[in-house]
């Protein structure tokens, strides 16, 4: 008889145990659930989030592209710009150049012009005297 009340205060305490252990279950469970809701609905908004983000890092790639052909347009035109600008720049110098021959030319011819009037004042004065 002890001994089926010693088994009997066992199984009473292992069945106190099992129901405290079927209760943190229960608890782990609850807790287990809401974390699995709350790890979905943070994967739904990460995957929002990574929506947004991609579709952002389209945009600025698309006005990268948009920027670049800009700039390659504006280069190839202040190439021609430059181009232009060499061919004026050789037309002026020898513009110049001929400039310069002609007033050079023009020197010679008053400093020819000068010395024969000096030449012919000279004679007249030598004349007159």
């Amino acid at each position: 008889m002890a001994r089926v009340a010693k088994l009997t205060a066992d199984l009473a305490a292992a069945n106190a145990a099992n129901d405290s252990l079927k209760s943190q279950v229960a608890t782990l469970q609850s807790q287990l659930e809401g974390s699995v809701r709350g790890a979905e609905a943070e994967a739904t908004h990460r995957s929002a989030d990574h929506g947004k983000y991609k579709e952002n890092a389209k945009r600025v790639l698309e006005a990268s592209h948009v920027r670049e052909r800009s700039a390659v347009q504006r280069a190839e035109a202040l190439s021609e710009e430059v181009v232009v600008l060499r061919d004026a720049v050789a037309v002026a110098t020898s513009a110049a150049a001929v400039a310069n021959a002609q007033v050079s030319s023009v020197k010679k011819r008053a400093n020819v012009g000068l010395a024969a009037v000096v030449g012919v004042g000279a004679a007249i004065f030598l004349t007159a005297v």
